[in-house]
């Protein structure tokens, strides 16, 4: 388990990557997802996805890196967390995608 900490709209703000499930680009503005709280920051998503990349993310979609320990399922281009939320992976990122679970789940 691996720890990251970035200034945070709300802060400073030390984030255990097991903590995180997706991060997403919104209006320049990107904003990490954990279960309980989210946090925004002002930074190039993929200056974000070099940082989390070497801890299981992967880039999914051009706004969106998710954490593949909270990866229920990828199918027929949908992408479902264990919470149950959906995401609709490009044709062009899919077959990264699938590479990158299974070879996390080795």
């Amino acid at each position: 388990m691996g720890e990251i900490i970035l200034p945070f709209v709300e802060g400073t703000i030390r984030l255990q990557t097991d903590d995180i499930v997706y991060v997403e680009s919104y209006r320049h503005r990107i904003v990490f997802h954990t279960e309980d709280e989210n946090y925004s920051i002002y930074k190039p998503l993929g200056e974000i996805e070099e940082l989390l990349s070497p801890s299981g993310f992967v880039r999914i979609h051009k706004s969106y890196i998710v954490n593949l320990r909270h990866v229920k399922s990828v199918n027929n281009y949908i992408l479902t967390l264990d919470d149950g939320m959906n995401f609709i992976i490009p044709r062009g990122r899919y077959k990264k995608v699938k590479e990158s679970l299974i070879k996390f789940n080795c």
